[in-house]
């Protein structure tokens, strides 16, 4: 599904579709599939106490609705292949910040396996060919 809806985006933001628009349609999706599931399978998931409101929105609009947005911008604007090789530079990020923002040892392993899986998203999807690279797009 990660590599159909990477595809698909290529293919309606070729069509005119903006990234923007994207971003809603795939945000509304996930709230639509994600409150229909819980709402099957664990209501009493849905509810939400007052006080956590702030917290659920800020994860909604920089953990959901902004990451989908600069992804299908990234996309808009590069080959898709330099696109996700970039999103998958997420953990080796995260890696860093706690070593160096928090101050926490990092277990050799993880660092390789950070390493071999931003070599294998790199061949996976060609993106040691990378084309014009627009500096908006890496951004």
């Amino acid at each position: 599904m990660f590599a159909l809806g990477g595809n698909l985006a290529r293919y309606l933001l070729d069509d005119g579709v903006s990234a923007l628009r994207l971003s809603q349609l795939r945000s509304a999706g996930s709230l639509v599939l994600l409150a229909l599931g819980l709402a099957l399978t664990r209501p009493q998931l849905m509810r939400v106490r007052r006080r956590d409101l702030p917290q659920l929105a800020f994860l909604g609009i920089c953990g959901l609705a902004l990451v989908h947005a600069t992804y299908y911008a990234a996309i808009d604007r590069l080959e898709i292949g330099v696109a996700l090789v970039i999103q998958y530079t997420a953990p080796l990020l995260l890696l860093l910040w706690l070593r160096f923002g928090h101050h926490r040892r990092v277990e050799p392993s993880l660092w390789g396996a950070v390493a071999l899986s931003i070599v294998g998203c790199t061949l996976v999807v060609r993106g040691y060919d990378p084309g014009a690279l627009d500096g908006l797009g890496v951004l």
